[in-house]
C-alpha cells in the first residue's frame, strides 16, 4: 500500500475481508478476499484466493452451486478487480458459494 497520505485523508474503496471477483485469462473470473483495507491510492493489495472445492470444476461454468474454499495468500494488482461481492453463502468448513445476482453482475 502507498502510504503517502495519512490514513485519515485516504478514501477507502474496500474494507478488510471484502470478497472480490478478479479477471481471469478465460471468459470467467477468480474469487478472493481482501486481507487489509484498500484505499484510493492503493496499487497492490494483500488477498486470500478461493479455489473450487471440486478440482475438476470448469472455471467457465460458475453458478450458484459452485463451492469455493480458502486457498492461499497472495498480492493482487488493483486493476485486476472486477467487482466487490456484498455477501456470500457460508457452509460448514468455511466453504462458500456466490449468489446468482453477484455471478451475473460479475460476468
Amino acid at each position: 500500500m502507498n502510504d503517502s497520505r495519512p490514513t485519515t485523508m485516504k478514501t477507502p474503496i474496500y474494507w478488510k475481508k471484502t470478497f472480490l471477483t478478479c479477471r481471469s485469462p478465460t471468459n470467467s473470473f477468480y474469487l478472493c478476499r481482501t486481507l487489509e483495507d484498500v484505499y484510493d491510492d492503493t496499487t497492490q493489495i494483500r488477498i486470500q484466493w478461493y479455489s473450487f472445492v471440486d478440482d475438476n470444476r470448469d472455471e467457465n461454468d460458475i453458478d450458484e452451486n459452485t463451492h469455493f474454499k480458502i486457498s492461499f495468500e497472495d498480492t493482487l494488482d488493483i486493476q485486476a478487480i472486477l467487482t466487490s461481492i456484498p455477501s456470500v453463502v457460508t457452509y460448514a468448513n468455511k466453504i462458500i458459494t456466490l449468489k446468482k445476482k453477484d455471478i451475473v453482475r460479475t460476468q
